[in-house]
């Protein structure tokens, strides 16, 4: 799915959704649109239970994550359901 120019890779399964971007100004894309969209139709995210697993090839740093001024944690492996 394109939306705002952007390729959005996401997993949907009841309140739990996995976003996937290849690059980390994807993924920030991805969580501004969605901040925006769940803002409209009055969605909370639970930054508590949002988590951030990169995989990488190389030793790369990026840059926190943020979701409404709430940095997200990075995790190393993650269990969907």
């Amino acid at each position: 799915m394109i939306l705002a120019g952007i390729v959005i890779i996401i997993l949907l399964y009841v309140v739990d959704i996995v976003l996937m971007a290849r690059y980390p100004y994807d993924l920030d894309k991805q969580l501004k649109i969605l901040k925006d969209f769940f803002s409209h139709v009055s969605i909370i995210v639970s930054t508590d239970r949002t988590n951030v697993m990169i995989i990488k090839s190389k030793k790369v740093t990026y840059a926190n994550f943020v979701h409404d001024n709430i940095d997200l944690e990075e995790v190393s492996s993650y269990k969907y359901l």
